[in-house]
């Protein structure tokens, strides 16, 4: 039973973490989100998507299991909305832009409306692979740091993809905690070396 409990909470801390770094990617882009996109985000170590379930799973007291972290990514997906439009400005939906632009509804206004519906959807996909980029690349930061630290410094063409990476990477994330999640693999790497 303890067994059971103890890969729960590791399962758990898994998940959390994985929402954590997907949401604070989507920070770091400072583009607008939902909840969904949060989940559809979140990876685990392993490269596996993480379940939208899970993040809606309630305990035996019918709370959410993970009401804190549901809450935060509520809220910061509410902030990144509504900071792209100013108070008081109303919200135009696409159609409703372009119709409001053109007179009559001929051919002409459905196709530029059509067109406009594509552009967006174009690029919402395009900031989604944005997202996709930086988390790889803050994920290759971090490789590369516990690579660096296992080597002790030695292999000079790391250092200098570090600087390279560090450069590339936009002063929202946090370079400190990706250092220290470097630091923590480094630590895992030594204990299974020793074991070999």
């Amino acid at each position: 039973m303890a067994s059971n409990r103890h890969i729960s909470i590791v399962n758990s801390e898994r998940f959390e973490f994985a929402i954590s770094q997907a949401l604070k990617v989507m920070l770091a882009a400072r583009a607008p989100f939902k909840v969904i996109d949060v989940i559809k985000a979140a990876r685990y170590e392993d490269g596996s998507t993480v379940g939208e379930t899970t993040l809606y799973a309630k305990n035996s007291d019918g709370a959410f299991v993970h009401g804190k972290l549901l809450s935060k990514i509520k809220a910061a997906s509410l902030s990144s909305r509504s900071k792209r439009i100013p108070r008081g400005a109303r919200r135009k939906t696409p159609v409703s832009g372009a119709a409001r632009e053109l007179s009559g509804d001929g051919p002409l206004q459905r196709q530029l409306v059509e067109q406009e519906v594509e552009l967006l959807g174009l690029r919402a996909a395009l900031d989604q692979l944005g997202l996709v980029v930086l988390r790889r690349q803050m994920d290759l930061y971090t490789i590369l740091t516990a690579m660096n630290l296992l080597t002790r410094g030695s292999v000079l063409d790391i250092q200098r993809w570090l600087r390279e990476l560090e450069a590339e990477l936009p002063s929202t994330v946090d370079i400190g905690e990706l250092r220290s999640t470097a630091a923590a693999l480094d630590v895992q790497c030594r204990g299974v070396i020793r074991k070999v």
